[in-house]
């Protein structure tokens, strides 16, 4: 059997050769040597699993808890009215309990990555509980049905700020976790929980008509909040575990959504794309983040795009202008693939400390407070382009019970014409009978 995790040694970090140095144990010239060991070495022959990086095994990992979780779900959807809540309650809180089991076992033995699947997959079963529960007490609000026309806008803030207790319970239950599994995955929930309850509860602050008009700016503040948090993680990380990965990838996704968002809102400000792009590169040399190579790769051939099928639209040689697009992608994947790996190394060499952004406040710090300045910026037009919404849908609703009372009145006019209503007395219907 293998042994334990807990009975072999923990690896030897810098902190603790530091320590050791100042306690007199070895000596400065011991401790280099110590750092200088390959990591092959440190790790030793008989190591349980393989190294946390995209290989085999941690996709193999993956794979298997999305497995999990895609038969789960389909197990509760199918069985949502049978269970009710008392038995979406029991079945969830069973399979969390052996979700859990999974996780102590295979971290006692060493398998540190399925570990941490195992105890994402008990994380994930956290919205169901509290929705059980809540239902189960009488708290959870369901909206009424409604009966209206099609077109009818419905604001009903209860409905946005009922999903609150279920994020804030998923993110609570994520940070548990992670004090007993250190695994980055385990960052993803609060990541993504934490934002969407903040973005749920803004209909307490901001009119829900208008907030409806300013959803693509909150996103964007959300995604600039989100690269700023990761970032701090990022330098704060001692245990070698990458949890910012996993705050930078819903900072990126959201970014990329909320750029087309915002697109039909704005003019002069698109050509700052190509800006926001060449930032994601820039991040990606100093951060040592591919995933930011990718998403600046996708605002170029965005902004080419833009060019070419936007501002010289009309231009007599447009089809000339088409096949300079397609060359431009081309030489810019070229370009990175060339030349990215030697700016890395020349950022790497003039760094400090590895990981680290110049001026990082500045950057981090300016772009939450563009977001936000954008997002105040644009509330006066939001405001005014949802009431001229909220008039349309009520003119419309007025046309539509107005024309609904014509029709009846003429059908009822209809049915009581002459000729047209009951046969006269002594009259006999055709055929002969009574």
């Amino acid at each position: 059997m293998p042994e334990p995790a807990g009975n072999r040694p923990p690896p030897a970090t810098d902190a603790r050769l530091a320590a050791a140095v100042a306690a007199g144990i070895i000596s400065a010239d011991q401790a280099a040597a110590i750092r200088a060991l390959p990591d092959s070495q440190m790790a030793g022959a008989a190591a349980l699993e393989a190294r946390r990086e995209i290989n085999a095994v941690s996709i193999a990992y993956f794979v298997g808890g999305a497995a999990v979780l895609f038969a789960f779900g389909w197990f509760i959807v199918d069985r949502w009215r049978a269970l009710g809540p008392g038995g979406i309650l029991a079945v969830s809180l069973v399979y969390a309990a052996l979700f859990a089991l999974t996780s102590r076992t295979l971290a006692r033995y060493g398998f540190h990555s399925a570990a941490g699947v195992a105890a994402f997959l008990t994380v994930g079963m956290t919205p169901l509980v509290a929705w059980a529960l809540l239902d189960l007490g009488g708290l959870w609000y369901e909206p009424g049905h409604w009966s209206g026309p099609p077109f009818a806008l419905r604001i009903d803030v209860l409905e946005s700020l009922r999903w609150i207790p279920l994020e804030l319970a998923t993110a609570l239950a994520a940070l548990v976790a992670l004090r007993r599994v250190r695994f980055g995955i385990l960052a993803l929930p609060v990541a993504i929980a934490l934002p969407a309850a903040v973005a749920h509860a803004m209909p307490l602050f901001v009119e829900p008509d208008t907030l409806v008009e300013l959803n693509s700016w909150a996103a964007l503040v959300s995604a600039t909040a989100l690269l700023a948090a990761g970032y701090v993680v990022d330098q704060r990380t001692a245990d070698g575990e990458d949890y910012a990965a996993w705050v930078y990838l819903p900072a990126l996704v959201t970014l990329a959504v909320a750029v087309p968002s915002i697109w039909p809102f704005i003019t002069v400000e698109r050509h700052a794309l190509i800006l926001l792009a060449v930032g994601l590169f820039a991040l990606s040399l100093y951060l040592r983040r591919t995933t930011f190579v990718v998403f600046g790769a996708l605002g170029v051939v965005g902004y080419l795009g833009y060019l070419a099928f936007d501002v010289f639209r009309d231009v007599v040689n447009f089809p000339v202008l088409l096949a300079t697009f397609g060359l431009s992608v081309i030489v810019v994947t070229v370009w990175l693939q060339r030349r990215y790996p030697a700016l890395a190394r020349q950022v790497e060499a003039r760094q400090e400390r590895r990981g680290a952004v110049p001026h990082a406040r500045a950057v981090f710090g300016g772009a939450v407070v563009a977001a936000l300045a954008l997002f105040v910026g644009h509330v006066p037009g939001a405001r005014a382009r949802g009431q001229a919404a909220l008039a349309r849908v009520h003119q419309q609703q007025v046309e539509y019970y107005r024309n609904r009372r014509r029709l009846t009145t003429d059908s009822a006019r209809i049915r009581t014409a002459p000729g047209r209503g009951a046969p006269p007395q002594g009259a006999r219907p055709p055929g002969g009978g009574h």
